[in-house]
């Protein structure tokens, strides 16, 4: 975790932030002068992430894991009690052809727990930093097979349909 912080500045949390657009965002809120909080699961990513954009703050943590989650939440809370943007973006996608003869074998649901599941706890944990800065504002990353689902990915686009439905609600 690095820590240079302008105690003024907006503070974004971002999920996924190690990669693919969750690492676009965090370097285009640090561009903006926002102070980054960002937490991913991949320890040699987020070394990367640290060497590449100095003052990140940054956790290794996988969304999927409520307990691990609420700790990241109060954590970081403790350190600013303000929070004005929360970005979901954490999360994956496989393949899985449904009429395969070993379904059993495979962790169906491993999409629901980090997509889903993963924003849920990443927004239930700061929403109440981001009604403490009275100006909060939450992004959602989708997809648009939440919106037209594709065969080649199912629990994928349920995921993301769950994502649509949420962030409308």
């Amino acid at each position: 975790m690095s820590g240079d912080r302008n105690a003024d500045a907006p503070v974004a949390v971002v999920s996924g932030g190690s990669s693919g657009i969750g690492k676009a965002f965090v370097a285009a809120l640090i561009a903006r002068g926002h102070t980054v909080v960002t937490c991913a699961r991949d320890v040699a990513k987020v070394g990367r992430l640290e060497a590449e954009h100095p003052g990140v703050e940054t956790h290794v943590v996988d969304v999927s894991d409520a307990a691990a989650m609420r700790a990241l939440a109060r954590e970081v809370l403790a350190a600013h009690p303000k929070i004005d943007l929360v970005v979901s973006n954490a999360g994956g996608m496989r393949e899985i052809d449904f009429t395969r003869d070993d379904l059993d074998s495979l962790d169906l649901t491993a999409e629901i727990r980090s997509n889903l599941d993963g924003a849920i706890h990443l927004i239930a944990g700061f929403l109440p930093g981001l009604k403490r800065a009275g100006r909060g504002a939450i992004v959602i990353v989708s997809s648009g097979y939440g919106l037209a689902p594709a065969t080649r990915a199912p629990v994928y686009s349920a995921s993301k349909a769950a994502l649509h439905s949420l962030g409308k609600s």
